[in-house]
């Protein structure tokens, strides 16, 4: 499987649908905002494409991400935060998420500001 620089994979034993779900779950007990939540399958069958399952999440919560947006306005093309959860050809379900040190390596923000950024604990609780 392809590792882009930046970017944390991670596998999980639940359906693509059933991840998903149990995101926005998490996220929303949290008091994040899901702006959208884009079914890349059926976009794509749109299209005449066929891939399995793939669901791309888009979050935030202005609260946290105001204050880095505040301090440098170019990182909005990486805020609101997003998560990518898809099957692969292997049949195993996969989750994507850009790494905290690559937000901080691309923008050089504050340790602070960077801290709020980082998904891993999120990622950690939804695997378990």
């Amino acid at each position: 499987m392809l590792h882009p620089k930046g970017v944390n994979i991670k596998v999980s034993s639940q359906s693509v649908e059933k991840l998903t779900k149990n995101l926005i779950e998490l996220l929303e007990k949290n008091g994040t905002t899901i702006y959208n939540v884009l079914d890349q399958q059926k976009e794509l069958a749109g299209a005449g494409v066929s891939i399995l399952p793939m669901r791309f999440i888009l979050f935030g919560n202005p609260l946290t991400g105001g204050p880095v947006i505040k301090d440098m306005k170019v990182i909005a093309l990486d805020l609101p935060l997003k998560i990518l959860i898809w099957e692969g050809d292997d049949q195993k379900v996969n989750i994507a998420y850009n790494d905290k040190n690559y937000l901080n390596d691309r923008y050089g923000i504050s340790h602070e500001l960077n801290e709020k950024l980082d998904l891993e604990q999120l990622i950690s609780r939804l695997l378990k």
